[in-house]
């Protein structure tokens, strides 16, 4: 299941299961502080979880909360689970929370928070914030 607020997230991911487990990723708040502020992501974001290793599950993805006037660029913005160690079939970490939230938009990059190899949320959301800033 699924834990943290889907508008404003900002918890850790949990680790992965056994002394292999994967660690889990961080979790980041980005903000343009003023009115009319361009925030710019062509590179990668991320929070992601780890994989597991020899009989460890993978970690979970952790959050992302983005506000910004207007976001523009290409790049990618990730809360993705790690993988479960594949030897043992170990589960998957989680997909984490990415919530952003702007005035308006030409992001034409990715925004992802999948399960690990093996773990089940597949899980984003994208907010059009209509409040001034």
């Amino acid at each position: 299941m699924a834990y943290g607020n889907t508008t404003g997230p900002s918890n850790f991911g949990s680790g992965g299961g056994t002394s292999n487990g994967g660690r889990g990723g961080g979790r980041l708040r980005l903000e343009a502080g003023t009115n009319r502020t361009i925030m710019w992501i062509d590179g990668k974001v991320t929070v992601d979880g780890d994989d597991g290793s020899s009989t460890g599950g993978g970690g979970a993805g952790g959050s992302i909360t983005i506000e910004t006037y207007y976001l523009k660029g290409s790049g990618i913005i990730s809360a993705c689970g790690g993988n479960g160690a594949l030897s043992e079939q170990a589960g998957g970490g989680a997909g984490g929370r990415v919530a952003v939230r702007y005035q308006g938009s030409e992001f034409s990059g990715d925004i992802l928070a999948y399960g690990g190899l093996g773990g089940r949320a597949i899980l984003w959301c994208r907010i059009k914030w209509w409040a001034k800033i």
